[in-house]
């Protein structure tokens, strides 16, 4: 039954408006509250006032899966069992993922990482099945839904435009006079992210920007067209919105300056084009996906060449990225090395100097070296679907404009993937899935009472009762992840609090880490306070829970071998540097601590050794090739005095290699 029927009852229909509107707003507020990465714990990510949560920051991305879990949750209890079609094909690719992550959760140590993507994409797989079972009773859902994305996308690209003419300049102006005026130094992260000039619209990264706009950039042009034709004369008005609509997207996506969007913009147009009607005439209409492949590699071509340093070196850093997923994906070809994984098998394999990672970039490198044989079809649905679609034969040329305008943006948007980690950022992959269920056909009411009434046996069976049970589960483990706002909050109030009692602030922090069992920054910075009130126990116990919790990271071993040579406890000093030595091979710090703990070990003055150890402390080291040896390069104040002390222990790298200890810039 038609929920806007009148023999619908009002309630009912009250509460179906409520839902359409409620998945409106999600689907507008996506953009601006949630262009982060998702799993981003190494920090406390929770806004601490209304005004910071409405206006002025991102939300944390565990709360994306929960809004769309309840989507997910009225769509199955407010409107009837839709009739099994076609559309199903979306919601159950975007269920893939999480069978392939049950898969990857057998081998993690990476606890925290593996539990929110999981529940990541259960909020994904959420807002897909939401899509599917409102799209069957609801006919005005689609037309709601495409214009809150327009509107956000078009408030998203102009936002690129401001920030090209002007905008980028302006806030490092006021982020300069703000750190002199408190005296609080700007983080090196945003000091680089000021200094660029590739606009970032709401994201945190270009090139998730430059994902969204190709995403929504067809279906914009669409909507506009559609709003074009409430003006007269309507030639004019479809030239003004249309031809704004591709000024303004087109701008904003050259000006993000990424060389992977003209990848997936030529995929895109190809993918639009396979849909024309006098194109599927054309003898030779097989040979446009190569056209389009050439056009992809010809437009990157340009670009890298525009760009030739930073496009080398970007490519010779995703080729490092690249060879790391490789080599899990052959180490574990079934199982995958386990979410979350991924950063720190490639801190262990990656060269020296060689730019730090958390992903590989790659959408189907990311799955298959995490997730196995399962991540690997996962990814390949997810990239294959808009292209099956578009493969697809159209019952009629009614929704032709549609299907092609979707399956364009989700097309673009699955190649951009292939060169990005799209799949980690709520506010774009959250969409694909909507605009999947804008590409399969959606029979008007009237077009469905006439097939209906020709032959009422033939229509398709209703879905199983026991769909909805599992739906509605499904959106309660959606919902999960705000099991996390407690301890989350907890962590916000102690590192924003600057008087708050240490012994209160230590009370909160463990209280943080009971809440948080999987967590590594309550421990850590539990670590943090004990060092600074130089109360080593406590300092020890964040410490090693720090390194159970994430046994694979090379930095919690580290932090554990400073306190345990601090203390004098020698073996279990170079245990915890065998294991950072075994996850980060190419970190520095790792040699000097082993060399402090060495020459600590014959140093029977105490105050030296003390005085040893807070040098260290205070110092950096990079290692790096040279010739046919490490060297070291100690970033100190007392770099002279402590390469002198450090180069009398000798040491060598896990290939043979010495190591040489040297001051900066030798």
């Amino acid at each position: 039954m038609h929920p806007e029927q009148p023999s619908t009852p009002a309630p009912e229909r009250r509460l179906a408006r409520l839902l359409r509107f409620y998945l409106g707003a999600v689907v507008f507020i996506l953009p601006f509250k949630f262009g982060g990465f998702v799993t981003n714990g190494e920090q406390a990510h929770f806004p601490l006032d209304v005004w910071e949560w409405l206006f002025f920051t991102c939300l944390p991305s565990y709360l994306a899966p929960v809004l769309c879990g309840i989507g997910l949750l009225a769509s199955v209890l407010i409107h009837p069992r839709p009739r099994r079609d076609c559309g199903l094909l979306a919601p159950l690719v975007w269920s893939l993922p999480l069978l392939a992550g049950a898969v990857g959760l057998l081998r993690t140590t990476e606890r925290d990482y593996a539990w929110q993507w999981y529940g990541h994409f259960a909020g994904v797989a959420a807002m897909a099945w939401a899509a599917w079972w409102c799209r069957a009773a609801d006919r005005k859902i689609v037309p709601v839904l495409l214009n809150c994305l327009t509107a956000a996308a078009l408030i998203v690209a102009l936002h690129g435009w401001r920030q090209h003419f002007g905008g980028l300049a302006a806030m490092q102006e006021n982020m300069e006079a703000f750190s002199v005026e408190q005296g609080v130094q700007v983080q090196e992260v945003m000091k680089q992210k000021m200094a660029q000039t590739r606009s970032y619209g709401t994201f945190v990264d270009p090139n998730v920007y430059a994902a969204h706009l190709l995403l929504c950039f067809p279906l914009a042009l669409l909507a506009l067209r559609s709003w074009a034709r409430r003006f007269t004369p309507q030639r004019l008005s479809l030239v003004l919105f249309v031809g704004g609509g591709i000024v303004l997207f087109g701008g904003a996506l050259f000006w993000s300056g990424s060389r992977g969007a003209a990848i997936g913009l030529a995929a895109g147009l190809g993918l639009a084009a396979w849909h024309w009607p006098r194109l599927r005439q054309w003898r030779w209409h097989g040979l446009l996906p190569v056209l389009a492949v050439l056009l992809a590699l010809t437009a990157f071509a340009v670009l890298a060449r525009q760009q030739s340093r930073d496009g080398l070196k970007s490519a010779s850093a995703r080729i490092e990225y690249y060879r790391a997923a490789v080599h899990l994906i052959r180490q574990f070809p079934i199982s995958g090395a386990g979410l979350g994984e991924f950063f720190p098998w490639y801190m262990r394999l990656k060269p020296l100097l060689a730019e730090e990672t958390r992903d590989p970039h790659n959408l189907l490198l990311s799955m298959t070296s995490q997730c196995g044989l399962m991540g690997m079809l996962a990814a390949l649905a997810i990239v294959g679907l808009p292209f099956y679609l578009a493969w697809r034969p159209l019952p009629n040329r009614r929704h032709l404009a549609l299907r092609a305008a979707a399956c364009a943006g989700a097309g673009a948007w699955g190649v951009h993937a292939l060169f990005q980690f799209n799949e980690l950022i709520p506010a774009t992959v959250c969409l694909v899935p909507v605009i999947g269920m804008m590409a399969l056909v959606n029979l008007s009411p009237e077009e469905e009472t006439a097939s209906s009434a020709d032959d009422e046996a033939a229509a398709a069976p209703l879905a199983p009762v026991w769909l909805r049970v599992v739906l509605v589960l499904g959106g309660c483990l959606a919902c999960l992840p705000i099991g996390r706002v407690p301890g989350e909050r907890i962590l916000q109030v102690v590192s924003s609090s600057r008087d708050l009692h240490p012994e209160k602030a230590i009370a909160m922090l463990r209280e943080a880490s009971r809440r948080l069992p999987r967590s590594p920054v309550p421990p850590r910075m539990l670590a943090e306070f004990g060092m600074a009130l130089r109360h080593l126990d406590i300092a020890v116990e964040g410490a090693e829970e720090m390194t159970r919790r994430t046994p694979h990271r090379a930095a919690a071993h580290l932090r554990l071998a400073r306190l345990r040579i601090l203390r004098g406890e020698w073996e279990l000093a170079e245990t915890a540097l065998e294991q950072a030595a075994l996850w980060y091979p190419g970190d520095g710090d790792v040699y000097m601590l082993r060399a402090l703990a060495r020459v600590s070990r014959t140093e029977p003055s105490f105050q030296k050794r003390l005085q040893w150890w807070d040098m260290t402390s205070a110092a950096r080291s990079v290692a790096k090739e040279l010739g046919d040896k490490v060297a070291v390069s100690i970033v100190s104040p007392d770099s002279i005095l402590l390469r002198d002390l450090f180069n009398a222990v000798p040491l060598t790298y896990p290939d043979g290699r010495a190591i040489l200890f040297v001051k900066e810039g030798e």
